[in-house]
């Protein structure tokens, strides 16, 4: 997906701030708008599991030294 490491380096920092903000945006709606909470924190979730699929997956197993350890197996591999 992303061969240099650098490169790879910035866009996990970068997806990571994303996924903070969406998370943020969750806890926000849930303590202000409660009655449609829900349906939003359900459509995060949703956005999260893409990220997960289809960035941080590949990136990770290109990558693993940028995984967090939560993404790795007992032997270290993610």
């Amino acid at each position: 997906m992303i061969e240099d490491i650098e490169i790879a380096k910035e866009v996990n920092r970068q997806i990571r701030e994303a996924t903070r903000i969406l998370d943020e945006s969750a806890a926000l709606v849930r303590s202000r708008a409660p009655d449609g909470a829900r349906e939003y924190v359900v459509a995060v979730g949703r956005v999260f599991e893409a990220i997960s699929a289809e960035l941080l997956g590949p990136l990770y197993r290109e990558h693993p030294q940028l995984a967090p350890a939560e993404w790795k197996t007992e032997d270290g591999k993610v």
